[in-house]
């Protein structure tokens, strides 16, 4: 008997009609991910910024075997008055650097922003660290299917799990839990975001836009990463499977 594969789709995001980039992710908790998605691109700020969400389903019309294989999602965000203004802003600025398109490849100093550190969040007990490899075993249903689904999670200072979300990609994963604690409205207050996957640059980033200062992960950070993260005042904690959990302070 064949194990269930993974699904994989190609999802639109359209902001008040205008297309900003297309994903490719595992279609599940959609509204979550355009939320997170919006608020670490910078696009958003808090839940009253977005008015509607709707998400439809398109057929693939282009000719090409590989075009013909795959079915568009469209989440489509409607933004409020004043987050619309500064959308507008955006993609002007965006549209008028060289090379640029509204989804395209961003400078160095745009992806790398000078943001403000946060606060230093709770000091976890390490030795009780490992015992969530075990914890969030259940809340991992689709990767339980296919064995192919990283997992983002937001634990409690009891080292409970608050908010568990799924994905095909690591980062996607992520911003559908940031979009629940937006949407949720979720204290964050001495939490902490987890990974089951690696942690790198781009997750450092988005965990400071949900303004969580504590990042987990169940594999190794990346240099960069690091460097981010103390930059940040971010702590990044590594849980290996074995050994005892490595704490990178900032």
């Amino acid at each position: 008997m064949s194990k269930k594969l993974a699904e994989e789709r190609a999802v639109a995001i359209e902001i008040n009609g205008i297309s900003y980039a297309i994903m490719m992710l595992t279609p599940h908790d959609l509204d979550d991910f355009a939320l997170g998605f919006l608020l670490t691109e910078g696009i958003i700020s808090q839940f009253r910024d977005v008015h509607d969400i709707q998400i439809s389903s398109q057929k693939n019309d282009q000719d090409g075997e590989v075009s013909l294989l795959l079915e568009k999602t469209v989440v489509s965000v409607t933004l409020s008055n004043q987050a619309s203004f500064l959308f507008k802003e955006k993609v002007r600025l965006l549209r008028g650097n060289t090379g640029c398109g509204v989804c395209g490849a961003r400078s160095l100093d745009q992806h790398f922003k000078k943001l403000a550190p946060l606060a230093n969040g709770q000091a976890f007990a390490l030795d009780s660290l490992r015992a969530l490899r075990e914890k969030v075993v259940a809340y991992q249903i689709l990767s339980q299917d296919s064995g192919a689904m990283h997992g983002a999670f937001l634990v409690s200072p009891k080292l409970d799990i608050v908010i568990a979300r799924e994905d095909i990609g690591r980062h996607n994963a992520l911003d559908k839990v940031i979009g629940q604690i937006v949407k949720s409205g979720s204290d964050t207050v001495n939490h902490a975001l987890l990974l089951t996957s690696r942690c790198s640059s781009e997750l450092v980033i988005k965990a400071h836009a949900a303004g969580v200062s504590t990042l987990m992960s169940f594999a190794s950070a990346s240099d960069l990463a690091l460097d981010i993260a103390k930059v940040y005042q971010i702590s990044i904690i590594h849980i290996p499977q074995k050994d005892a959990p490595y704490v990178y302070q900032p």
